[in-house]
């Protein structure tokens, strides 16, 4: 690796390995939990401690500016994929970090915006973190919360300057990601599992319990989610039951065993379905 860049270049420009835009990332994560993050930007003790350690790291000489510039390119491809991804028939695959659509549609939507078609084919290994970076960043550019305003709580799983291995929190979601069954029969699984370990709180699961389930989880389906996206859906499953079981306290239903299903005549279901 080379350790200078060559005499008169210029220190503005890098030529991005995708080890060093890992870092970098890192580097951004690292300042926005500390809460150095103000406007639409990082303030200018944040940028100078990650130009010093990205050049230590590195042992390069480029100035601030260099890594702002790629600030602004991360940007751009951060919010040219959110916007892809509320057009209709677009979605996300997180296991290949791409956007996804059936051919007519991408065909329709570049003859639209061909600017777009480098995306087709475009891995983002790195949106979720760039989705906390960006989070609230208004189509301009500017910012529309301070760094203050994110929840960088208890799903914050760190971030590993030396690996390049850091896991954003997964408060703030760019991408919905969809329940499959098999992703439910697991999360009941492991749900089923703390509650044979005894770890089961008052309605809820500890800490430590939730930390065990989301670490498995990912390893399971390979994806970086953080905690709160198993309570969101702990919560949803939880008013499943809720839900069941009042329905199965009125007069006229019952519990079908085999198929899984709440039966009842037509005309109890019209009546409770009216109320």
């Amino acid at each position: 690796m080379e350790s200078q860049i060559p005499p008169g270049s210029d220190r503005t420009r890098i030529n991005w390995t995708s080890f060093m835009e890992r870092y970098f990332i890192d580097l951004m994560l690292d300042q926005l939990h500390r809460g150095n993050r103000m406007g639409h930007t990082f303030n200018k003790q944040a940028w100078t401690d990650m130009s010093k350690m990205f050049n230590a790291k590195f042992g390069t000489k480029y100035d601030r500016d260099a890594l702002k510039s790629h600030y602004t390119s991360l940007w751009k491809q951060h919010n040219d994929v959110k916007n892809l991804l509320r057009q209709n028939g677009f979605s996300w695959d997180d296991a290949r970090k791409m956007v996804m659509a059936n051919d007519d549609v991408w065909d329709a939507y570049i003859k639209a915006h061909p600017d777009s078609e480098l995306y087709r084919t475009k891995s983002l290994a790195y949106f979720n973190d760039l989705c906390l970076i960006y989070a609230y960043t208004v189509a301009d550019g500017r910012y529309s919360r301070s760094s203050h305003d994110i929840d960088l709580d208890d799903d914050s799983q760190g971030f590993n300057l030396g690996t390049g291995t850091g896991v954003a929190p997964a408060s703030i979601e760019c991408v919905k990601t969809d329940w499959t069954p098999a992703m439910d029969q697991y999360f009941i699984e492991l749900l089923l599992d703390q509650v044979r370990k005894g770890n089961p709180g008052d309605r809820t699961f500890s800490k430590t319990a939730w930390e065990e389930m989301i670490s498995l989880f990912n390893t399971k389906f390979h994806t970086q989610h953080g905690k709160r996206f198993l309570k969101r859906h702990y919560k949803k499953l939880f008013k499943y039951h809720d839900d069941i079981r009042s329905i199965l306290a009125s007069e006229g239903f019952f519990w079908d065993e085999k198929k899984q299903l709440i039966v009842a005549d037509d005309g109890v279901w019209d009546k409770y379905i009216k109320v």
